[in-house]
């Protein structure tokens, strides 16, 4: 683990003198693991962590990209990567943030107690100053405390890695074609009724525990979708 910390660091480190630069491709896995005298293994798990940092992006028959040099900037391809992501500026508007009680359905996918209390977030993601996506996240507020309002404007995956040092583990997701309803005709500019595609995903630390169950909703004709199912 040491190592990989090492590693991490190196390529951050290379990524902000711009040796690598915003825009161009990261080395191949081969490449660096032979560099750093390592694993592909070690070097996927250090890509994919950069990924969930929002500084690297990697499109499929096209390599790794570098997209950010700010560690703290919140990802654009979580879960999906919409098109054109280099000429794009991805921002966040927090609709509403409050705590309530957990609903049935929502116990059953968080395997919390009934009644427990839970963070109910709805952020619109904005590209370039447009709407984007509509994300709903519930949260129990157990397993991931102190969430101020701040953090939603970043990455929340970020707060929950770097302050309260949890180790995010994998996520079930479900993809599914819906109908846009109210919500998406006014904050998506989309007429109520047309396609939309909604992605559901419960997501786990390390450890097993559920701490978050959340559905994001995107336009059918306005992303590529690049799936994992690790976090």
């Amino acid at each position: 683990m040491k190592k990989e910390l090492y590693i991490l660091e190196k390529i951050k480190n290379r990524i902000l003198s711009e040796e690598f630069k915003i825009g161009s491709h990261l080395p191949s896995h081969s490449d660096l693991a032979l560099e750093y005298k390592t694993s592909r293994v070690t070097i996927s798990h250090i890509v994919h962590i950069l990924t969930n940092q929002g500084i690297v992006v990697t499109r499929r028959g096209k390599g790794t990209f570098v997209v950010s040099k700010s560690f703290s900037q919140r990802r654009i391809d979580e879960p999906f990567q919409l098109n054109n992501i280099f000429s794009q500026k991805a921002t966040t508007k927090v609709i509403s943030f409050n705590i309530r009680e957990i609903e049935e359905f929502e116990a059953a996918k968080l395997h919390a107690p009934n009644g427990s209390p839970v963070y109910d977030i709805i952020r619109l993601r904005l590209v370039d100053d447009k709407p984007a996506w509509l994300e709903y996240t519930v949260m129990p507020t157990e397993v991931i405390p102190t969430i101020e309002p701040s953090i939603l404007l970043e990455s929340i995956y970020a707060y929950i890695t770097g302050e309260l040092s949890l180790a995010l583990g994998n996520s079930d997701n479900l993809i599914r074609a819906v109908k846009a309803d109210n919500y998406d005709e006014k904050y998506l500019n989309i007429q109520k009724g047309e396609p939309m595609l909604e992605h559901e995903k419960i997501a786990y630390l390390k450890d097993g525990r559920a701490f978050e169950f959340s559905q994001s909703r995107h336009p059918y004709n306005e992303l590529e979708l690049t799936f994992s199912s690790k976090l």
